[in-house]
């Protein structure tokens, strides 16, 4: 099975708010660059071009700005970061974009 089709499996079996959340970043990382290839990792959706862009979870986060302080998980590791949510309504998604 090819990486976008689990993906779009993941997204349909998530019938409340974590579908449409997963889906809204999806559509900006491909939109951000369409030359992204779509990858399954982690039992995740992963992007990549000549090399790991980003999961759901921000490789290289710690060199991020976060003004909004959406990052809040992985605080502890070197480099990586990344955005628990447990309600679509803890973040909107314009601060996704």
């Amino acid at each position: 099975m090819k990486a976008s089709e689990n993906i779009d499996r993941r997204i349909a079996s998530l019938v409340d708010w974590r579908g449409s959340l997963l889906a809204h970043p999806r559509t900006l990382i491909l939109t951000a660059d369409p030359n992204l290839t779509e990858g399954w990792k982690w039992s995740s959706p992963a992007w990549s071009r000549r090399g790991l862009v980003c999961s759901v979870g921000v490789f290289h986060g710690a060199a991020l700005q976060d003004p909004r302080g959406l990052m809040n998980a992985g605080d502890l590791a070197k480099e990586s970061r990344g955005i628990d949510l447990r309600e679509v309504a803890e973040v909107g998604l314009q601060a996704l974009s």
